[in-house]
């Protein structure tokens, strides 16, 4: 049985360290694409620069950090961020791994359950600064600014649609030895837009035979998204890539017996 790596085709290289010995087929669902400079600083308002408020952070996404990071316009910016809140263990420690003070609770899965938390422990004296990508699962600042909150949504990177092969090239659709390991294999999904794009490839070769396809989940809203297309779904028990791998081994392991 092999393993159906759906993955963005960045994070490969990292992937690959904890995927160790399994036999892996690489169909990575979108690709990311970092924001020129001048596209950052062209959201900058002189309003946020100037702005005398305190200021925190929030990051949703590990990937934003190194982006953020990266770009000379978002220094000041961050080190005036008192602190940043996280989503995700790995997101925090990368945080603290960057220099960068981290808050993170591991009852809260995802931005919405953040935004809750903020609502009730800041106080609206406060700003945010919320780099991420340009469409996100759920929009905090838009959900925090119904509350009052002065909430500064900067995109640091862009998602290119599709499905990208192991050379990183775009596929238009899945090649017949591809489909034959989808189907013995068990196809991981580490969010909620993979699952989509990926069914949305497949629901047009594979029609009837798309609910016998294996599939490993994170986050109850991947979950959701699946149960339209397949049927045989487990979802992790813990929102991280190791549990994801952890869970396909699982299967793996008994379906070889």
């Amino acid at each position: 049985m092999t393993l159906v790596w759906t993955r963005a085709y960045q994070d490969w290289e990292e992937d690959r360290k904890k995927i160790k010995d399994m036999t892996v087929t690489r169909l990575h669902c979108n690709r990311y694409k970092p924001y020129s400079e001048d596209d950052i600083v062209s959201q900058i308002t002189q309003d946020f620069l100037n702005s005398q408020k305190p200021l925190v952070g929030v990051v949703t996404s590990q990937r934003s950090i190194p982006l953020m990071l990266n770009s000379p316009s978002l220094k000041t910016i961050i080190a005036k961020c008192e602190r940043f809140y996280a989503v995700g263990e790995k997101t925090y420690l990368t945080l603290k791994e960057s220099g960068l003070k981290g808050v993170w609770s591991k009852d809260i899965k995802n931005a919405k359950d953040l935004g809750d938390d903020l609502l009730k422990h800041l106080s609206l004296d406060y700003e945010i600064f919320y780099p991420g990508p340009l469409v996100r699962a759920f929009r905090l600042d838009e959900f925090m600014s119904k509350f009052g909150f002065k909430v500064h949504g900067i995109d640091i990177y862009q998602t290119e649609s599709g499905i990208f092969n192991q050379e990183g090239k775009k596929i238009e659709q899945f090649s017949s030895s591809d489909l034959s390991r989808i189907r013995d294999g068990v196809t991981c999904f580490a969010s909620q837009s993979a699952a989509l794009t990926f069914a949305s490839y497949l629901k047009n070769q594979l029609k009837q035979e798309l609910k016998n396809i294996k599939v490993v989940v994170i986050g109850k809203n991947t979950y959701r998204s699946c149960e339209t297309y397949f049927h045989d779904i487990t979802l992790c028990s813990k929102p991280t890539v190791e549990s994801l791998i952890e869970q396909a081994i699982h299967i793996h392991h008994m379906e070889s017996k």
